[in-house]
């Protein structure tokens, strides 16, 4: 999912005629390498012995991610943030509702607190957080406002340390700072 600023910077040149910068574009490759360095722990992240299905669909889920965030710029001028949240939210459930109903699947879940997490998350990081999204897409440009899903490895990095006691390393640290570079060039680039 870290490759995603990668696309929406690519889709952004490509069919929004953004502005190419190699400032902003080393600050996204940047943050990738810090949140890699971050999630994995080492400074291994290129090895490329087999490449599980899962990577692939990982690929294609920051692709689709990256189309929605470029696409969702002119709905949001045009409609506002939680009129294009609920759409799009809509729009998914009709999808997701179909899915279940083709591939037989219990919506309900096998336990009540598997519907709660359910609603959780439909309302919280789905409701909030994509309003959210959408609302900061009338203010910044796609490319410049992807990179800052760089900070959610390491927000879940500072919350693992102050909750869980988790220890930091080298590498870690070496991730954080890659990312708060990424940050910076992406952000303060004043021709991209």
């Amino acid at each position: 999912m870290n490759s995603n600023p990668i696309f929406v910077f690519l889709i952004s040149v490509i069919f929004l005629k953004e502005r190419a910068s190699i400032i902003k574009l080393i600050g996204i490759i940047a943050g990738f390498i810090g949140c890699s360095f971050v999630i994995k722990g080492d400074f291994y992240i290129f090895s490329f012995k087999s490449i599980p299905l899962s990577s692939i669909y990982s690929i294609f889920s920051a692709i689709a991610w990256a189309i929605y965030t470029v696409c969702g710029k002119k709905p949001t001028k045009k409609y506002g943030a939680i009129e294009t949240t609920f759409i799009a939210s809509s729009i998914g459930c009709i999808f997701l509702f179909l899915t279940c109903l083709l591939l037989k699947l219990n919506i309900w879940g096998e336990k009540f607190t598997g519907f709660l997490s359910g609603i959780y998350l439909g309302i919280i990081p789905t409701g909030i957080g994509f309003t959210l999204w959408f609302k900061a897409l009338n203010y910044i440009k796609p490319s410049s406002l992807a990179p800052f899903q760089y900070l959610t490895p390491l927000i879940t990095l500072f919350l693992s340390i102050l909750l869980l006691k988790e220890k930091t390393s080298s590498v870690t640290i070496t991730g954080m700072f890659l990312i708060f570079i990424s940050i910076f060039l992406t952000q303060f680039n004043k021709k991209g």
